[in-house]
């Protein structure tokens, strides 16, 4: 992610965390797990009082401060009017071409657009509201 790519839009709202690869239990796979956008505690998804400043999350992401930091996400609040879409496995990491279907897709939303933490997938976000409780997965992680 390159931050002044990042419309200003979203910049605005307070809705960032730090995050950082840690395995769960001992022997697990490690996973994105959020921190408050200062690095004192873990974030929660549903929480929007652990959640701050774009400005913050960055800022904490560049120190040297342990963890270390693999990305700054953005939490999707619940009536908040911004909503995500993930294309997963859709992007070759090697020349950064994406697949056919997916282009179709992030050129019909023509929305801003950033390549996933994994390099082979893309992340969309829009205006709009998921029905219902949606997928239940509230969390975007972005590097």
């Amino acid at each position: 992610m390159l931050p002044e790519s990042v419309p200003a839009e979203l910049r605005a709202l307070p809705q960032w965390v730090c995050w950082a690869l840690e395995a769960r239990r001992k022997g697990s796979t490690p996973t994105k797990i959020p921190y408050t956008p200062d690095g004192r505690r873990r974030a929660k998804a549903n929480d929007p009082a652990t959640w701050g400043a774009f400005e913050l999350a960055l800022e904490t992401y560049q120190s040297p401060r342990r963890p270390p930091w693999a990305g700054i996400g953005f939490e999707f609040a619940a009536d908040g009017g911004i909503v995500g879409v993930d294309l997963d496995s859709c992007r070759d990491p090697g020349n950064g071409s994406i697949a056919p279907w997916a282009s179709e897709i992030v050129e019909r939303f023509a929305t801003y657009t950033e390549v996933s933490p994994s390099g082979t997938g893309v992340k969309l976000w829009c205006r709009g509201s998921v029905p219902g409780t949606g997928s239940g997965k509230r969390q975007s992680y972005q590097s």
